[in-house]
């Protein structure tokens, strides 16, 4: 069985020693992130601890992290021995302290001649000693959302962190996330967005999330993307089949975008990194969509797929030309489709208030601006393509769009 990749980019590495209970004692931290949260991993022999932030903070920011524990042993005994010795350490963040669980924390407002800092993150341990140490960079993330407004996501995936967008006040203390009645674990919060633990299994649910007594309801589906192979280790030139089986997508009215993407010395049919558009009708009667991908291998050795899926909720159509886009508010993800050429999928920036979507995405080969006047049910978008003319989308009335030329 191939689980879903932890998707986690290390962006520093400090290791350090510790002395502990006469001992030396060596300490690796790393950085890396997942959609709404800054994952901090301090690597112990017995163990690791995470420290999860906001992804969004910002000078003068209230903030609330949270820190968990993973001991590593081969018995419950053991298990026990090393959580409580992790449990003995300490970590702070930005001169603060930070419990187990959930913590606030508050960064220092900067003057008009000084640039942000970058949020210290370090680990002590029983005896007050410093040993672990790592930075984050300030990045706030431009949202703009009116006063007590609360974007729910539409839809979710199992084993990826659920974010919402809203009207926050950076303390976690106030904040509870339900989904069908069961609390879910907070992560981070900012001022701007929340990030929490997401639902298990799959199908559509109701979500409520309560932020200072004002409650927020919607539907919520969850989806789990389960991949299989014979194999997960091959020689060079063996082949095997991975297949792919996207679970809770039954009664869907939007399509689903699929994101495919191996690690290892392998080559995938269809391409390393792929999607594939999922469409309503294309769901089998138990809410299911497979498809299965040739795996073939360049050098002996391992190799993982992870995969991931976003509802495309809005769709733009151009009332004369046929261009067409398909984008998740939630998320960023987007399937761009001009009438003649080549369809571009990728994943840029949202900034969402109250009747207003805005998608930005810009590479070195092409720039993307959309904007969707929900309360006026218009929308318009550029894409502009290195050395060529401007594809533009102009949809007078986004309610009757199907974006047939993406489908």
């Amino acid at each position: 069985m191939v689980g879903r990749t932890f998707l986690c980019v290390l962006i520093l590495g400090v290791a350090a020693t510790a002395q502990t209970q006469g001992a030396p004692t060596q300490v690796t931290s790393k950085v890396g992130s997942d959609p709404g949260i800054i994952i901090v991993t301090f690597v112990l022999p017995n163990g690791a601890i995470y420290v999860n932030l906001p992804e969004d903070m910002s000078p003068g920011d209230t903030l609330s992290g949270s820190v968990g524990l993973d001991a590593h042993a081969a018995t419950e005994p053991e298990r026990v021995q090393n959580l409580a010795e992790l449990s003995s350490y300490r970590v702070e963040v930005a001169g603060q302290k930070a419990g187990i669980g959930s913590f606030v924390f508050n960064l220092p407002k900067i003057s008009d001649t000084s640039g942000p800092e970058p949020v210290a993150v370090a680990l002590m341990n029983a005896a007050g000693q410093e040993v672990g140490k790592t930075s984050v960079p300030t990045h706030p993330v431009m949202v703009a959302v009116g006063e007590n407004v609360f974007f729910l996501p539409s839809m979710g995936q199992e084993g990826w962190p659920v974010v919402i967008v809203g009207s926050f006040d950076g303390n976690s203390e106030n904040t509870e996330l339900t989904v069908e009645g069961k609390p879910q674990r907070k992560l981070a919060e900012s001022p701007r967005q929340a990030t929490f633990d997401s639902p298990s299994g799959s199908g559509s649910h109701e979500m409520v999330l309560k932020e200072r007594g004002i409650e927020t309801k919607g539907n919520h589906r969850n989806a789990t993307v389960k991949l299989s192979a014979p194999k997960t280790a091959l020689m060079k030139g063996e082949r095997t089949m991975v297949t792919v089986k996207v679970e809770g997508l039954d009664g869907i009215s939007s399509p689903v975008l699929l994101r495919l993407a191996t690690a290892g010395t392998v080559k995938m049919e269809g391409g390393n990194e792929q999607t594939r558009i999922i469409l309503p009708a294309q769901v089998e009667q138990d809410g299911t969509s497979s498809l299965r991908r040739i795996i073939t291998a360049e050098a002996a050795g391992g190799f993982n797929v992870s995969g991931k899926v976003n509802m495309l909720g809005v769709c733009l159509q151009d009332d004369d030309n046929a261009n067409a886009l398909m984008f998740s508010p939630d998320g960023g993800s987007y399937y761009f489709c001009p009438k003649h050429g080549d369809r571009i999928s990728s994943s840029g920036t949202v900034r969402r208030e109250q009747c207003s979507t805005t998608l930005n995405d810009s590479s070195n080969e092409h720039r993307l601006l959309a904007h969707v006047d929900s309360c006026g049910n218009r929308g318009e978008a550029s894409m502009q393509l290195l050395g060529k003319d401007p594809l533009t989308i102009k949809d007078k009335d986004i309610r009757n769009s199907s974006c047939g030329s993406c489908r």
